[in-house]
């Protein structure tokens, strides 16, 4: 009986760890996403494509943190887990474009 309990406690525990949630949600993840692909096109843009320090790219995205309340470890896990799920991060990814296709289409018609 106690050899059954054990057993289960270590089933719940492999279950539990395999159903991991990543550390920021699709959803808060979509508009962080966007606003790093406006930053990076605006940067790349204003300095004419030349390599640009990685200095400059840190300040960059430690003002995206702070503008999302995320840290930079929290930032970086959940890269790790969309990247490691390709699915998930292409079906993010996607809806960037999306949000990025219809801002061009308004700035287009202006």
């Amino acid at each position: 009986m106690i050899r059954l309990s054990k057993i289960t406690i270590l089933l719940s525990i492999f279950i539990i760890g395999c159903s991991e949630d990543p550390p920021i949600s699709k959803e808060k993840m979509i508009p962080i996403m966007a606003d790093a692909m406006r930053m990076e096109a605006a940067e790349q843009i204003g300095n004419n494509y030349i390599t640009i320090p990685d200095s400059i790219w840190k300040l960059n995205y430690t003002f995206l943190m702070q503008k999302y309340s995320l840290d930079s470890t929290t930032f970086n896990s959940a890269m790790r887990y969309y990247t490691e799920r390709p699915a998930e991060f292409s079906k993010i990814m996607e809806q960037v474009i999306e949000i990025l296709q219809k801002e061009e289409l308004k700035e287009f018609k202006r």
